[in-house]
């Protein structure tokens, strides 16, 4: 499970956005080898106060590695 969390800093109110994902990895198995799984993770922070509808994407890709052997 990956917890994302970013937060947008300013001068009225630090905005926060969550993003809670479950990722599975399937096991190569007893052969080995290596499986590879890239993705991107993207939280929105909404602007407060909504003084303006605005809005802040944060993007991170992470690539996770995984060798049986």
């Amino acid at each position: 499970q990956i917890n994302l969390v970013a937060t947008e800093v300013d001068l009225f109110i630090n905005d926060v956005g969550k993003l809670k994902k479950e990722l599975v990895i399937q096991c190569p198995g007893p052969a080995g080898g290596t499986v590879t799984k890239e993705l991107d993770l993207a939280v929105e922070v909404r602007e407060s106060p909504p003084i303006l509808p605005q809005k802040a994407v944060f993007t991170l890709r992470v690539r996770f590695q995984l060798t049986c052997s």
